[in-house]
């Protein structure tokens, strides 16, 4: 059994100013989380120095992000700002396939190949506000839908003590 599990952040801001013109400038701030959880029942088979291996099972994935973007432009008194975030689910099944060589006792190389079929929930929101009030525009979706997701190949070296 192959108990895996994952979280990412992401939190930065930047300021860009124009290039023309010392009196405009944009900036974004972006913000995410994401977890990645699966428990994997696997299958081992032995050879000598090299063994295969498989497995398959549940897989549940979660984001929540956000974007905030601001343009001004003080040479014509006008601004906007952006504001977009979105919250997504999955749950599904992950499968794995690969290989794993001991140089010795010690050390082993392996890889492996994940993919996953998962169903999702994704909720978007979007907001624009400018300096003029006809700019102003605001929009939800929500979707749900099947992903497919080949996840690469991931190669690792084991040491035992």
């Amino acid at each position: 059994m192959s108990l895996t599990g994952s979280v990412s952040e992401d939190d930065h801001r930047r300021v860009y100013p124009e290039v023309d013109t010392l009196d405009s400038s944009s900036s974004r701030d972006t913000w995410y989380h994401g977890l990645d959880f699966s428990i994997l029942l696997l299958r081992l088979l032995p050879g000598k120095r090299s063994w295969f291996f498989y497995g398959l099972g549940p897989v549940l994935e979660y984001s929540n992000s956000s974007h905030d973007d601001r343009d001004s432009d003080r040479g014509v008194l006008r601004s906007e700002v952006l504001n977009s975030s979105s919250t997504d689910w999955g749950i599904g099944l992950r499968a794995l396939a690969g290989v794993e060589w001991a140089f010795n006792e010690f050390i082993t190389l392996h890889a492996e190949y994940r993919s996953s079929l998962t169903y999702r929930w994704d909720d978007n929101e979007y907001t624009r506000r400018g300096s003029d009030p006809e700019t102003h525009y605001s929009s939800d979706s929500k979707s749900r839908s099947y992903r497919l997701q080949a996840e690469g190949v991931r190669f690792g070296l084991s040491l035992f003590f």
